[in-house]
């Protein structure tokens, strides 16, 4: 990852991976640093680029705005089963508490 992130350190992707191996680590310094990173380059004009948000939200521990996005970006694009349920993984990964938020029986 850490040369995926080199050859293009614009490409949001191999940065959320690395933050999520981090986070699987249980090196909390440094999956927070790749998700403040990924912060600032997932678009939002894609729903990629918000899902690898909400990711790099989850990770750092921001779940309310995550869920937050996570809503906006159903009600803004069309989001495919599929696409919510790694969503919902993701938030199963690494959201703090180990209980759905508030509003997710939404989807």
């Amino acid at each position: 990852m850490q040369q995926a992130i080199a050859l293009d350190p614009n490409n949001y992707v191999p940065i959320v991976n690395l933050g999520i191996t981090y986070f699987q680590l249980k090196d909390k310094k440094n999956a927070q640093a790749q998700f403040r990173s990924a912060l600032e380059k997932c678009p939002l004009d894609s729903i990629y680029g918000r899902l690898n948000k909400v990711t790099a939200l989850l990770g750092m521990e921001k779940d309310e705005e995550a869920l937050k996005l996570l809503q906006q970006t159903k009600e803004n694009f069309k989001i495919q089963p599929s696409k919510i349920k790694e969503a919902f993984s993701d938030w199963n990964l690494l959201a703090n508490s180990p209980e759905p938020p508030a509003g997710i029986d939404e989807f």
